[in-house]
């Protein structure tokens, strides 16, 4: 019988995929760069812009990053 095949530890993105960010207790629109599991969790790094000339580009917890909204 064949082994099932493993999923991957690490989520590389084609393209990247627009998301929020729990930053500061409000969400704020960024971008998905990459999603990997540590110890069981999932992380995702993200890239979002708080105000002009504040960027920020980290590894967050699964549950600090959502979906977008689609308008």
């Amino acid at each position: 019988m064949p082994t099932p095949p493993v999923p991957p530890s690490t989520l590389p993105c084609d393209e990247h995929r627009p998301v929020e960010v729990l930053h500061e207790g409000r969400w704020v629109p960024g971008t998905l760069l990459r999603a990997y599991r540590t110890g069981g969790r999932w992380r995702a790094v993200v890239r979002y812009a708080t105000a002009p000339g504040e960027r920020y580009q980290q590894a967050r917890w699964a549950e600090d990053v959502r979906p977008a909204r689609e308008e």
